[in-house]
């Protein structure tokens, strides 16, 4: 295969992939690289009577981050 987004997708989604190379050895990779929280996961972790709020650098910070990664949300993953 030579679609690497399709071999990261393939890890995400937790299947093993096999990477073979000539006169190399064969490695298996079974743990996703990247497994993301969901905004109700990171809630719970949050201390019971937090008084965290976002600083004043927080909307640009959203701001550069939508910059970079223009692709669409994948919305059937929200909570």
């Amino acid at each position: 295969m030579k679609d690497f987004g399709a071999v990261l997708s393939m890890l995400h989604a937790g299947d093993s992939i096999v990477i073979e190379g000539a006169n190399r050895r064969s490695r298996l990779i079974s743990d996703p690289l990247f497994t993301g929280k969901t905004v109700a996961e990171i809630l719970t972790l949050l201390p019971e009577h937090s008084e965290g709020v976002p600083d004043e650098d927080f909307a640009a910070d959203v701001a550069e981050f939508r910059k970079r990664h223009p692709e669409s949300l994948d919305a059937s993953r929200w909570d």
